[in-house]
Formats: C-alpha cells, structure tokens, sequence
C-alpha cells in the first residue's frame, strides 16, 4: 500500500482556535479556511505544498487506496473527509502511534515534543501567522517561509512513523483506523428534541439546588468550586468536612468526591442545611453533563457538507491508559455515557438503519479466573451458571438466587467483580455502599466483621487469584532490571514479563517507566502522573489489558465481513461494540458479531466468553 504523509495549515485567530471550539466547530465554521497541504509520497518523496484552491483538485485525483499518514488524524482526517469528501483505505495517526508507545516516557504526543523526543526540531512560524488568511499571509511576505514549516512539519511526521512503525503491532494500525473512523465517517445522529429536554432538566434541576443552598448559607457559585470554602461552609454548620490521605502527595485533603461514601452520607444529614450544601456541591462539580450535552447540541446544528445536520461524530482516543483501553476526546467523554443518561436515548441510527450494540459480559471476571487459574470459577462461566449467586451462597451459607435474594446477590455480585484486585474490607464495604447507592432501592451498608468476611470468604475460595496478587508482587522487582543488565524476561499465560515492562498477545507492550521501591512501596512514571503499583493492582491492569485486547481483536476480525453489509464500527466503550447496521441486515449482522465476540481467542482458547448482543435499536439508549 502506497503512503501518503500530509500535513493541513489552517486559519486560525485569537477567537477562531481549537482552544475555544471543538473541532467540528472548528472545520465546519464559515471561517474555516485550508491555506494549503503538506504532502509526501511514499517514505522517500520529496514533501511539496498543495495550495488551498487546488486541495479539492488534489483530492479528487488522490487514490484512495492509499495510507494517509498525518499526526493528529482525529483532526486532519476530519477536514479531509467533511470538507473534501475524501478518506483513504487506512487512517495512520502518527500521534495516536506516539501515544500507545511513548507516553510512558513523555508528557505530551504533540508533534513538537515528539519531534523533540527523536531529537528532530518543530518551527515556530505558525505563531506568526495567527489571525492572518492565505491572502493576507501572501500580501505579508511570509509565504514562503510558512510553506517551508508545513514542508518541515510533513516531513517530521513521516520521521516519526518510520522510527515508530515497526513498534506497532500490524492489528493495531486496523484497529486505529476503526477507531478514528467513528468521527472521520460519523454513522450515529443526534436526536435534538431529547437533547434540549435533557438539558433544560439538567439546569431546572441545578438551579433548584442552588436555591436550596442559599438558604443554608451559599453566597456565590465560587464556595463550591474551592475545597477550603465549601469546608468553612460545613464547619459553619457544625460538621467535620470528610478528609484523606492523598495517593500521590501522602498528605491529608479534604474528600469532597462522589465517590467517597463518608461525604454521601452527609446528604442524609440531620440538618437540611448541610444536604443542601452537598448536593450543590456535587452538582456544580458534576458539570460535565450539562457542558457535554450544551456541545452536541451545538455540534447537532452544523451542516456537514455532504452529510446534512444532525450528525453525532464520535471522537475516542487511541492509547488513553495504560492499559491501551481508549479514551474520549473533545470533552464529549463518550467512553463514559451512563446507562441511565438521556444523553444515550438522543444517540440514533440513521433512517433505515438500526444501532446494535453487544457487550463482553463479565470479560474481567472470566479473564482474571481463566488468567489466575481458579478452575472451578472458570467451568460456572463456561456453564452459564450465575457466578454472582454462587458466591453469595458462600458467603451467607445459604441458597441465594437473583429472584430470592436480590440484596445478597449484590453483595456476591459486587464480591466477584471487586476482590480479584486484592481490594481490602473497607474498601469493599465502601464500594458496596456506593454502588447499592446509585443503583438498588436501599443503599447496603456492611459492618466491618461482615466486609472482612466476605474478603476473608473470596481469598480463601479464589486462592488462586490471592497468591497470583504475590506472584505479581514479586515481579515488580523482576521488572526494575537495570539498564546496566542484560534484560531477562519470563512469561505467565500470554504475558511476557520484561524491564518495566510487559509484553501482549499479539505484541503491544504495557509500559512502566521508572519502576522504582520507594521505601515499602512501587511507584512508575505515565504521562503526567506517577503511580503506586502492587501486585492486586498490577493483575488488574493485565486483565483490563487482556480484556481490551480480546474484544478489540473481535472487532477487528469482523471489519472485513461486517463491510460487505455496508456496516462498520460505530462507538465502542470499554467492553462494548456499537455499530450501525441497514434494517435489511440487521439479523446476520448480529450473527456475525454473536459468534466473534463469543468465542475464544487464539491466545486463549480455553477462557470461556460470553457476548449480550441487543436487538436492533433506533437509539443507544434502548441498546440494554
């Protein structure tokens, strides 16, 4: 396949930026303006500039089975494909390459600092020409010198795919590509009327706690966005503000997260002031909702070119985590819709078209039994049996079933998907308080001799997974080889353990920079944050790790049969596949993605899967 390496310069101004619009936006606004093309043929072409009014021609007479190669796809490629109407037969992201690579090592996969990382130097021109059009760049003088940087910056991205390419596994350029397409060639479409509801119900709701809290006190939004006022806020009414010791500072702060079951009792507080206060805390904290839904409205009123209005791109970035599951961009945060949120009931299929979603059911459960050797847990899956009833039962020393017992299913259930990570009883009695909470009728508040019996219940049942935890633990030091050393590596299942780091089916590569003892514990170096790391916490990351992989690699066998049915990849979440699929082939569609998603991997051919596929769907919100 023949590469393309290309490189866009574009209008921007002080107001007209990607610091203040999101990108569709950004291309689609009536400023928008391509000045001109980088582009390099091949890995030897000389790079040459396409001037603005020739980039359409350009397109037009491009092959499109070609690789176009760019840094930053989720941008360029979006121009290329809404603007242009052209997309190539593989979407290449030198950044997306540079993030599953490198972002242990470095804190940004701009293309400045990765040309820096390799040594290579990013010019500086572009910051002269802010505010300026390609007429006024040309009247200015600076032509010349601004298609010298778009040459030098092409060519910087074709360095950087030639040192990165070979570290790639071939799986994941086509699983890059998928990925990107979801935006590049957007299928999902927005329904506006749900979306204006949902907003209008976000904001009433808001305003209403507010006022609420005004009464307890509240004299301006700014007491419960600062952590020391909203803490004076609660003294003043006699509570003790919940505090912590911070993982990465070891130092006490306050702990005002929904997430932390002391300050969600405070919404059950004796005094109605101090619930107010609370709950206009964790909804001004909670924005994000009402912003991401006040953006896709925003994004459902543009005219895409040759796609009409009303069109959902979405935006997901490859390599976010350690573990190399995806992540959202474009502050929409798609990888974290929740079940319950509106926002999933105003995703629709085209018309003619149906959405059909199929998710990897209990895939980390199922993967840390099969990868921790706990035989027996791994035949009730294989079986079919209800693994969350089973250990109730053991635990309570009776019967349970889901219809029985609902409230000692949740307990087993919350058992067998919190515990294989080493997590301790006070962590399990907080997260079981948390998640009955926000999901069952009665919030389930566990003792601390019940929480302890329960860990002590799991470890003794899942010895397996309990010494795996030490196994690992070990390995940690394994892992901080000196550089000085020949790098030794040894192998559990389908992984390869190595010099700070570990290696995948299939050849991508976890990375832990800088592993390092400090006094009792193990941190390591990710992007811009340093992290602990034990050895519950490293299973965990294997068995994310090995679930992305699992169903991704599902995704990417069925590219190739799903295209003949003129369906392709339209949203994925963690564990879950989306597409948007023609009602007339919506039934062997779902065939095809039942029996991929279902059955084992190479790797692994005796971890039992086990796939829930939705009926085709006018919405993701019906998609259960």
């Amino acid at each position: 396949m023949k590469f393309v390496f290309a490189d866009f310069e574009t209008f921007y101004s002080k107001d007209y930026t990607l610091r203040t619009l999101d990108p569709p936006s950004y291309i689609l606004d009536p400023k928008f303006e391509a000045i001109c093309i980088g582009v390099a043929d091949g890995i030897t072409g000389t790079p040459y500039i396409v001037d603005g009014p020739d980039i359409q021609k350009f397109f037009d007479g491009l092959d499109p089975d070609v690789a176009m190669v760019t840094h930053n796809a989720l941008f360029d490629m979006c121009i290329a494909s809404w603007r242009f109407d052209y997309t190539p037969k593989l979407i290449v992201d030198t950044m997306s390459m540079a993030r599953t690579l490198l972002f242990h090592r470095i804190k940004s996969v701009s293309l400045d600092n990765v040309s820096a990382y390799f040594g290579m130097k990013k010019g500086k021109t572009i910051d002269k020409v802010k505010g300026m059009t390609r007429a006024d760049i040309k009247a200015s003088g600076l032509w010349d010198e601004l298609t010298a940087y778009c040459k030098h910056d092409t060519e910087l991205c074709r360095q950087i795919f030639i040192k990165l390419h070979e570290h790639m596994p071939p799986e994941e350029f086509v699983l890059q590509d998928m990925v990107l397409r979801c935006a590049v060639e957007p299928k999902l479409m927005i329904d506006t009327g749900v979306l204006a509801q949902h907003l209008e119900t976000v904001q009433a709701h808001k305003e209403a706690l507010f006022a609420k809290a005004r009464f307890a006190g509240l004299e301006d939004e700014g007491q419960l966005m600062s952590n020391p006022q909203f803490a004076d806020l609660l003294t003043a009414h006699g509570v003790v503000p919940p505090s912590k010791v911070s993982d990465k500072t070891g130092q006490r702060t306050f702990s005002f997260s929904k997430q932390d079951p002391n300050f969600l009792a405070l919404l059950d507080h004796d005094d109605p002031r101090v619930a107010a206060l609370v709950e206009a805390r964790l909804e001004f904290k909670s924005t994000l909702e009402e912003t991401r839904t006040k953006r896709m409205l925003n994004i459902a009123q543009l005219e895409f070119p040759h796609l009409g209005t009303g069109i959902m791109p979405i935006p997901l970035k490859p390599g976010a985590a350690v573990t190399h599951r995806l992540g959202g961009d474009w502050q929409l945060n798609c990888q974290n819709w929740g079940r319950k949120s509106p926002i999933r009931k105003a995703i629709i299929a085209p018309p003619g078209h149906k959405i059909i979603a199929a998710d990897s059911e209990q895939i980390e459960a199922r993967m840390n039994a099969w990868f921790c050797h706990e035989t027996e847990l791994v035949e009730q899956f294989a079986k079919g049996e209800d693994v969350y009833s089973n250990f109730a039962s053991e635990i309570f020393r009776v019967p349970v079933t889901k219809q029985t017992e609902p409230t000692k299913r949740f307990i087993g259930k919350t058992g067998i998907l919190q515990l294989g990570y080493q997590c301790g009883p006070s962590k399990y009695q907080s997260t079981v308080w948390l998640l009955s909470y926000n999901t069952e009728p009665e919030p389930i508040e566990l003792s601390v001799v019940e929480a302890q019996d329960v860990v002590d219940t799991y470890r003794s049942k899942y010895s397996n997974i309990r010494n795996m935890w030490w196994r690992l633990n070990d390995l940690l030091s394994f892992m901080a080889q000196p550089e000085s050393t020949v790098e030794k590596t040894t192998t559990i299942g389908p992984i390869t353990f190595g010099r700070n780091r570990m290696v995948g089916p299939g050849g991508l590569a976890m990375n832990y920079h800088n592993l390092r003892r400090n006094g009792t514990e193990w941190t390591y170096d990710y992007g811009w944050g340093t992290y602990k790391i034990y050895g519950g916490k490293l299973l965990e990351n294997i068995i994310q790790f090995l679930a992305r992989i699992a169903v991704m690699q599902a995704a990417v066998r069925l590219k190739k049969p799903l295209l003949a049915y003129d369906t392709r990849l339209a949203h994925t979440a963690h564990d879950e596949l989306v597409y948007v699929v023609p009602d007339e082939h919506a039934e062997v569609v779902t065939r095809h993605i039942k029996f991929e998603m279902g059955r084992s991997p190479e790797w692994a051919p005796d971890l039992p899967l086990s796939v829930a596929v939705s009926a085709p769907v006018e919405n993701y919100g019906q998609a259960k």
